[in-house]
């Protein structure tokens, strides 16, 4: 193959494939979690997710050892230039002490290149402490978000300034015939300049899991981040506060039409007839 006026026999990116059928069992795995296929219903949660982060794993690693590879073979591009200056660690330059620093922040420490003045061995360990504590704090931080998230026990943040909330039995029991035809017209390629983002309030997280495989697999992808499930009770102050009720545009409380509740008619409008009067009660200036 001709990469940048070079015939590489050796070149592929064949390994970019291991993405590939990463993505392929992560929609099989949906699809499963939603009931539209039985390929994992004899398989426990643990096992898929042992699966899941064995093939993940595999991914990463197949992938940058091919990039990596590549790049090796290709040596330095022409147009990377790097000043060196001749230093007790060796010849280096400000990316290289940048590329050091990193390793020795994340305490991989490959050892190719070491401080040898006593005032930068003090900033090195200044360094290696200061890497620990923040990446240790900052990884709690970002795992306590991501299951916030997964579980829908955070809080909406507007970030286009104009969001709809959806409530009701179509959205606890992901009634899909609504479902499909609401955000099919929502998302339309014709309004994307005018695209709301949409909060989705669900009373379980089971709920919550079967919802977000539902946008995954459903939801126009471009438009996938502005739907936000949250998990809560619409006869609750503090959780309509969580979803910005007060200032959402458009309120829809919808029954569920699937017949998954397993609740007779009359006990679903009940059910809608509680949350319409909350949210009325709470949230006046909402339609």
């Amino acid at each position: 193959q001709l990469l940048f006026g070079f015939r590489c026999g050796w070149m592929t990116l064949g390994f970019l494939r291991s993405h590939r059928a990463l993505r392929t069992y992560e929609r099989l795995e949906l699809l499963s979690r939603i009931g539209a296929i039985q390929l994992f219903s004899t398989t426990s949660e643990v096992t898929q997710r042992i699966v899941s982060m064995a093939l993940r794993s595999l991914a990463i690693v197949l992938s940058y050892s091919g990039l990596i590879f590549v790049i090796e073979n290709l040596g330095e591009l022409d147009w990377i230039h790097e000043t060196l200056a001749s230093t007790s660690m060796g010849e280096l330059s400000f990316f290289t002490v940048t590329y050091w620093v990193l390793e020795t922040v994340t305490t991989v420490g490959y050892g190719d290149y070491t401080p040898k003045s006593v005032l930068s061995r003090c900033v090195t360990m200044s360094c290696m402490l200061s890497g620990v504590i923040v990446f240790a704090v900052e990884s709690t931080k970002a795992a306590e978000l991501w299951t916030a998230k997964a579980q829908g026990t955070g809080a909406f943040n507007s970030k286009k300034g104009r969001h709809i909330v959806l409530m009701g039995g179509w959205a606890q029991h992901t009634d899909e015939s609504l479902l499909i035809a609401f955000f099919t017209e929502l998302y339309h390629r014709v309004y994307k300049d005018n695209w709301p983002e949409v909060v989705v309030l669900v009373c379980t997280e089971e709920a919550v899991h079967f919802f977000n495989s539902f946008v995954l697999l459903n939801v126009e992808r471009e438009a996938v981040h502005l739907v936000t499930v949250l998990q809560g009770s619409p006869l609750l102050e503090a959780d309509l506060n969580r979803c910005s009720c007060s200032t959402a545009s458009d309120i829809y409380i919808v029954s569920d039409t699937s017949g998954r509740s397993n609740l007779a008619a009359a006990e679903e409008d009940k059910q809608n007839i509680l949350r319409a009067l909350s949210v009325r009660r709470r949230c006046a200036n909402s339609q």
